[in-house]
């Protein structure tokens, strides 16, 4: 038996109460249990009760799942995107217009708030310098992804114009508020929530 145990399990119900293991293959919450478990944060109970279950289960924020060869991370938690109660990791969608390489230079995707899908994925793409990309072109290349993966808007940067954080990776915060402005202006429009 390991020193501290690990399960890869389902959300923390709204009690508290760790989520259901996961079978074999699966994506859920990585969780660890036992003594070197911290307490919990300092003052701040309502932190510790999202992130420590009533059994003890702290759940790391992480997503992965376990098979033949072991633990295999699949992202964090709190960077997936749930359009129409399907759970889709970022990078899938990124990586699947990065395939359009020597006209890419960048891609980043995140959510944002829709009445119907509960959540709409918006992409921003760079393209490489000297390099067109078109929406329609964008649309029909995502046709090859299932429908709740598609973007649902698209924001064809300037070249250069990716913004991107200390570490060089696309800025996921600064994304966040250029779609909560692109939404914005769409919803003006009538074409978010339809």
């Amino acid at each position: 038996m390991p020193a501290y145990r690990f399960s890869i399990r389902e959300p923390m119900d709204g009690a508290g109460a760790a989520g259901a293991e996961m079978a074999t293959g699966q994506i859920g919450h990585i969780c660890f249990q036992g003594p070197q478990t911290f307490l919990g944060y300092v003052n701040d109970p309502d932190s510790t009760a999202a992130t420590v279950s009533r059994e003890g289960w702290l759940y790391t924020g992480d997503l992965g799942s376990v098979d033949e060869y072991g633990l295999r991370l699949a992202g964090r938690a709190k960077w997936v995107l749930k359009p129409a109660g399907h759970q889709v990791f970022p990078g899938d969608i990124e990586n699947h217009f990065a395939a359009l390489g020597d006209r890419v230079a960048n891609v980043g995707v995140v959510g944002h708030e829709h009445r119907v899908w509960s959540e709409g994925i918006v992409a921003f793409l760079e393209p490489q310098p000297g390099a067109e990309l078109t929406e329609a072109e964008l649309r029909r290349h995502a046709r090859s992804l299932a429908g709740y993966m598609r973007p649902l808007h698209y924001v064809i940067l300037e070249p250069g114009a990716m913004p991107l954080n200390r570490s060089a990776k696309v800025d996921v915060v600064r994304l966040q508020e250029m779609a909560r402005e692109e939404v914005g202006k769409l919803r003006e429009r009538g074409r978010w929530d339809g």
